[in-house]
C-alpha cells in the first residue's frame, strides 16, 4: 500500500506497478492513513496488525515480519523495532538496549506496528492537524500507555532511521512538507486543547527470549547487558526530567 507524494512520473508509474493499492497525494503518512480510512475503511479489515512506517527506514531480512509475528504473539497494542545506534534517535528509549522485548509507556511514531482495532480507534479521532510531532504523544494517551502493559519496543529487531545528511538534499522529507517549528506549534496547540502531556520515558517490564545456551556465563552477561541497560535509561530520564 503506497500514498507517492513525489513529482517524477517515472517513480510514480514504477511504484504503482509495485503496489496493491496506490494513490496520490500530498502529506504526511498519518494525513494519508486518515484519508484512505475515511475513503475506504473496509480495506483494513483484512489486517490483524498494520505498520505505519517511514519510508527510507532500513530493515533487517524479514525484519518486518519478525516484528508483526512478535506483536501478535504478544497481543501488543502499539509495537515497534528498536532503532541502532547509527540511526536518528529522537527518543533515547527507542535505541536498541539488547533485552529482548521491552514493555514500555511510549513508541515513537516512526514505524510503529498497531493492531488494527487501535489504529482504527486512533484514526477515528485523529483529525490530520498534525503532520508529525506530537502524533506518538497523542496515541499514548489516549490509550494510556503508563497504565496499561500494551507497548513495546523489540530489541530483536535493530532497523536504522537514516540521519538527515544521508538524505536526499540532506533534508528530511517531513520538512519539506512542513518546517519543525510549525509542527511544535501545532502539537503544542492540541496538547493544551485536548489536555495531552508528555511524561518520562519507562521500561515497565522486560520479556527475555529464549536462547539455547544455558550457560553461566551466558546467563552472567545477559544480566549485565540488562543492568547497563537499566542505567541508561535512568540516566536518560534523569537529563530529560532536567531538560
Amino acid at each position: 500500500m503506497v500514498a507517492f507524494y513525489g513529482d517524477e512520473a517515472d517513480k510514480r508509474e514504477e511504484a504503482r506497478t509495485l503496489s496493491d493499492r496506490f494513490f496520490v497525494r500530498k502529506g504526511s503518512k498519518f494525513q494519508n492513513m486518515k484519508s484512505l480510512f475515511d475513503e475506504d475503511p473496509e480495506l483494513f479489515d483484512q489486517y490483524d496488525y498494520i505498520m505505519v512506517c517511514d519510508d527510507d527506514i532500513i530493515f533487517p531480512e524479514r525484519g518486518i515480519s519478525i516484528a508483526c509475528s512478535l506483536a501478535q504473539r504478544y497481543d501488543f497494542w502499539i509495537s515497534q523495532p528498536s532503532f541502532a545506534a547509527d540511526s536518528t534517535i529522537s527518543h533515547g528509549i527507542t535505541r536498541n538496549h539488547h533485552q529482548g522485548i521491552r514493555i514500555t509507556n511510549f513508541v515513537e511514531m516512526t514505524c510503529p506496528i498497531f493492531r488494527r482495532d487501535k489504529l482504527i480507534e486512533f484514526l477515528q479521532v485523529y483529525d490530520g492537524s498534525l503532520v508529525g510531532w506530537g502524533i506518538d504523544w497523542w496515541y499514548c494517551n489516549l490509550f494510556q500507555a503508563q497504565r496499561f502493559h500494551k507497548f513495546a519496543i523489540f530489541d530483536q529487531i535493530s532497523v536504522t532511521n537514516p540521519p538527515a545528511h544521508r538524505k536526499r538534499g540532506g533534508i528530511r522529507e517531513i520538512d519539506r512538507l512542513q518546517p519543525a517549528e510549525q509542527r511544535k506549534a501545532a502539537w503544542q496547540a492540541l496538547a493544551e486543547r485536548l489536555q495531552l502531556r508528555q511524561y518520562p520515558h519507562r521500561t515497565l517490564d522486560v520479556i527475555t527470549p529464549e536462547y539455547p545456551q544455558s550457560g553461566r556465563f551466558f546467563r552472567r552477561l545477559l544480566h549485565l547487558m540488562h543492568l547497563l541497560a537499566y542505567r541508561i535509561q535512568r540516566r536518560e530520564d534523569a537529563l530529560q526530567i532536567h531538560r
